[in-house]
């Protein structure tokens, strides 16, 4: 029964809090912050006995989660931090770091198994019910948190974070202590509120970067009241801790290691507008889209933040009640959201008045919110840290409203109501909950058999398909620990022993894709398929004529694939290889259908079918029920067949999409392109149009697309036939496709243009040792060659062709030195440590006098200890 008495609100002085409840009657928060309603307590039960039943070792983000679980284990291992899974160890951090030294002593009594982590997130989940429940009981009475807590407990965010390796449960927990801080230490002990205010703060940043805003915010609260000694505290202590952890990792480690993903950097690039737009458009692109994101979903924020499945791969259709409730919400989604914003809304006007922290929330949401709309990514999950204040506030606005039109409502009438009105709200998440707790104890009971022979598997959500851990068992039965494996999915290590990965991403650059392929000499590569088949790296997989890939085994979702190498200096024309459609696994007929589909519009975009590859990539879009990779392809081809407009229509649509991630970024790269191609069409000037056409060209043949590359070079020649940077790189381009005719006509046209240039005089040589080179059969004679060819291969920009034929020389000379030297020196270039390293030391090894490590080398290998 929630009376009038049970919400009365807390009265506040300048020298304190008071707290008037007709229950009990509270003499400090902090000396009674263990809560002892019974009632209470039955709710947290119920909270861990769903939390229990929904604890797996799989990662319910790939790669924030794996990233936090291997620095808690190098912090339990006294290593600082870094990730020592990877083939190329790393200590730059692109998370805060904090939540990783709360994990490290379970870690250091559990280092094999994901599980116990998963236990200290669900202890902080608990702890957010506890901290919540007082937050809501001092402003809105024990009923008021009872329902609060009730709602919280059974909050498909609350569980799903507070069962998986997240930091924004922690998060959460410390925004709410810091605030009950500020609102109830009594000015008598300024100092100590404000070293307690500095801590935590600098421990919400060090949770989550996004803890700035409450930093920002408080200082200026604090300055507002006149608490200059606090307001110095909190702003210079966080400053200092942030200052030197900034100077460590933006500075000294991400100087010396350029990692590709930079904190510092990702907020200032450029992913919604053109690069030669200014940031300030960019700025606005992102506060529109992002904007128009986070409205749509604060009306579901406290309710039904999942409706449908969202984001989170944990629940499926296959409960006759799901699609019951999903249909449900989707026709009341809007009044209920309506509904709930108006409740958050309302409760803040009617607290305005007792609320001593209300200027501290304004400032607070508005330089929180601030940053979600700048922010280049976009996901529900950052609403989260707000669901428990937002709840106090629709808690307070309920039960002011009814006090002002439905003041009769007591007793058993209101409990009554209270009841069924609850029922009605909570149902769709007990549905959705129930789906995600039955799919978790079907996935944990599921023998390996039944996941290798996927007889069950399809029917799970994605989160549950894929097992990692038979995966890695069957590489540790099949592979020597030197073995490195490619891979997305970072917490197969786990499972590993010994076998070092390289992280390789679903939509990378063809280039890149087997450049890391060869210079870490992967041995597999494990990927991740949809239900309708398509894998992670199908489009590189088919199109690289470097490698060849078998498959040799599945379990669930995840297929491990061997990486085979045909002879280096086999020309890299040729079609694609057959292999990696199926390998020695049993496919489904839609399996089949859908690789085929993939490999034959592929296939149909190198011999520039456009309109026939688009028509496939579609058909894979629609059977696929919304592939992000086939939603790409299908933008793609649309793009190279002409329709500009529909391309940008579809690559619009990764915008919108929560975690879009390497999906948005490599959608920003062909808009770019397009925008590119549209300006040069209307260029006057030829030279500048043949630069625009020579950049996109080099673009796309750096992404696999050869044929449309040597398309839109040839463009550019014929726009300025005196531009030599475009005939230059038409070599590129043809060697690329197989055509070595060709090639040397774009020889001859550079030979025409400017034959004295280096460059020239080196395309010309280089030809020449082509063809000289396959009439030398004499071993020594032919690495002479090799050597001579190498050298020039690097002088006019092809780089990896040179490797490859210095690696050709090894195979010939396992103990050629001066190969290994050439090589450590390219891959240093490159910035591959790990290879460096290796072709160093067995240089020195093997001519300890003769050979001198670079310093870079060893620096690199000082900082991997």
């Amino acid at each position: 029964m929630l009376s009038r008495d049970d919400r009365s609100f807390s009265h506040h002085s300048d020298t304190g809090i008071e707290t008037h409840l007709s229950s009990f009657k509270l003499k400090s928060v902090w000396l009674t912050f263990v809560p002892s309603d019974r009632w209470l307590w039955w709710v947290v039960g119920l909270f861990s006995f769903l939390g229990f039943l929904s604890l797996n070792d799989g990662m319910l983000y790939t790669p924030d989660s794996i990233r936090y679980l291997l620095w808690a284990k190098s912090l339990s291992q006294f290593n600082g931090f870094i990730d020592l899974a990877s083939a190329e160890p790393t200590r730059y951090v692109v998370h805060a770091p904090l939540y990783s030294v709360l994990l490290a002593p379970f870690v250091a009594i559990f280092p094999g198994d994901v599980v116990p982590a998963k236990i200290v997130s669900l202890a902080l989940g608990l702890m957010l019910l506890l901290v919540s429940y007082r937050w809501m009981e001092v402003r809105g009475g024990r009923w008021g948190a009872r329902i609060g807590t009730l709602i919280l407990a059974v909050h498909p965010l609350v569980l799903l974070f507070s069962t998986h390796i997240l930091s924004d449960v922690s998060f959460a927990v410390v925004l709410l202590w810091c605030f009950f801080v500020v609102g109830n230490e009594e000015n008598k002990a300024v100092s100590l509120q404000g070293l307690k205010l500095a801590l935590l703060v600098t421990a919400a940043i060090f949770l989550r970067e996004v803890g700035l805003a409450l930093w920002v915010s408080l200082v200026f609260f604090l300055v507002w009241r006149k608490n200059f000694r606090a307001a110095a505290m909190v702003f210079l202590i966080p400053l200092v801790f942030y200052g030197a952890w900034f100077i460590r990792n933006e500075i000294l480690v991400a100087g010396f290691e350029q990692p590709q993903i930079q904190n510092s950097k990702l907020f200032f690039s450029h992913i919604y507008t053109p690069r030669n737009a200014g940031m300030l458009s960019e700025f606005t692109a992102r506060i529109l889209n992002n904007g128009a994101f986070y409205a749509s979903n604060l009306g579901s924020l406290i309710l039904f933040p999942v409706q449908g499945g969202g984001s989170f791969p944990v629940v499926t259709n296959n409960d006759p009640m799901m699609p019951l409730v999903i249909g449900s919400l989707k026709m009341l989604l809007i009044p209920l959201g309506l509904l709930q914003v108006g409740l958050v809304v309302w409760g803040g006007i009617a607290r305005r008045r007792d609320e001593r922290l209300m200027p501290l929330f304004l400032v607070f949401f508005l330089c929180y919110f601030g940053l979600l709309l700048l922010y280049p990514i976009i996901d529900n999950r950052f609403l989260f840290p707000l669901l428990p204040l937002f709840l106090g506030f629709a808690l307070v606005g309920a039960g002011d409203l009814q006090d002002r039109f439905f003041p009769a409502w007591d007793g058993k009438r209101l409990s009554l109501g209270i009841a069924a009105g609850l029922s009605l709200l909570l149902l769709p998440n007990l549905v959705w909950i129930s789906n995600l707790v039955a799919n978790n104890l079907r996935s944990v009971n599921t023998s390996k058999e039944e996941f290798e022979t996927r007889t069950v598997t399809g029917e799970y959500p994605e989160l549950y398909r894929k097992s990692f851990r038979y995966a890695g068992e069957w590489i540790t039965q099949h592979a020597d620990s030197s073995t490195v494996i490619a891979t997305r999915w970072k917490e197969l290590t786990f499972w590993l022993e010994g076998q070092k990965l390289i992280e390789v991403d679903p939509v990378m650059s063809l280039e890149a894709f087997e450049s890391i392929l060869r210079d870490y000499e992967a041995g597999y590569l494990v990927v991740l398929s949809d239900p309708s088949g398509i894998r992670d790296l199908e489009f590189q997989m088919v199109q690289s004529r470097r490698f060849r890939f078998v498959p040799v085994y599945r379990t669930g979702s995840v297929e491990v694939i061997r990486v085979l190498r045909p002879p280096r200096e086999k020309s890299p024309a040729g079609a694609p290889d057959e292999g990696g459609l199926q390998g020695s696994l049993a496919l489904t007929e839609e399996e089949r259908e859908t690789r085929t589909m993939f490999r034959e519009g592929t296939l149909l975009l190198e011999r520039g079918e456009y309109q026939k590859a688009h028509a496939r990539f579609k058909s894979l879009w629609d059977k696929s029920e919304g592939s992000g990779y086939a939603a790409l392809f299908t933008g793609i081809t649309l793009g190279f067949a002409g329709q500009a407009q529909g391309a940008m229509a579809v690559f619009e649509e990764f915008k919108r999409l929560s975690q879009a991630g390497s999906f948005l970024q490599h959608a920003w790269y062909h808009q770019e392109f397009l925008s590119l191609l549209q300006q040069s069409e209307a260029n006057p000037i030829a030279g500048s149009k043949a630069l625009m056409l020579r950049t996109v060209a080099v673009n796309y043949l750096t992404l696999g697309f050869r044929y449309q590359a040597r398309m839109i070079i040839d463009r550019a020649i014929e726009a300025d036939s005196s531009y030599y940077p475009a005939l230059a790189f038409g070599v590129s381009c043809a060697l690329e496709n197989g055509d070595t005719s060709g090639a040397r006509k774009y020889v001859e046209g550079i030979q025409s243009l400017d034959p004295r240039r280096p460059q020239t005089l080196s395309l010309v040589t280089l030809f020449s040792l082509f063809d000289s080179l396959t009439t030398i059969s004499d071993p020594k004679q032919r690495v002479r060659h090799l050597f001579a060819l190498s050298e020039v291969l690097e002088r006019v920009g092809l780089r990896e062709y040179a490797m490859d034929h210095l690696l050709s020389i090894l195979e010939m000379e396992p103990r050629n030195v001066v190969a290994m030297m050439e090589l450590g020196r390219l891959y240093i270039l490159k910035r591959r440590w790990a290879p460096a390293a290796k072709m160093w030391n067995r240089a020195q090894f093997l001519s300890p006098d003769a050979v001198t490590i670079p310093d870079e080398v060893l620096e690199w290998m000082e900082r991997r200890k």
